[in-house]
């Protein structure tokens, strides 16, 4: 809502700043998806391509977070926290070498 009072360069550094935002939190989040040693042209191709996935996923989400009802979101919270813990405990179970 606070966006709404701003126009001009304003409204454009605002902008800028939640781009830069999602690309430095995408990065962070295609930077825990571990990718082989490849060429360097390859890893950039790969790095681009997960994090135009990333950008895409997350426009999916806000877009149907758009049109929930209030009610919703506490249940939408509480079951992507929970895939997000499962995805976690997989990661730690990979990094270790998985159940001995």
């Amino acid at each position: 809502v606070m966006v709404l009072d701003n126009s001009g360069p304003d409204l454009g550094l605002i902008h800028y700043a939640h781009c830069m935002k999602m690309v430095i939190f995408g990065s962070l989040m295609v930077n825990f998806i571990w990718l082989p040693p490849m060429g360097t042209l390859l890893t950039f191709a790969a790095y681009s391509v997960l994090l135009f996935l990333t950008a895409a996923v997350v426009g999916v989400i806000e877009s149907v977070m758009a049109r929930f009802r209030l009610t919703h979101i506490p249940q939408f919270l509480f079951i992507m926290t929970s895939i997000g813990l499962v995805f976690l405990l997989v990661a730690v179970f990979a990094a270790r070498g998985g159940i001995r």
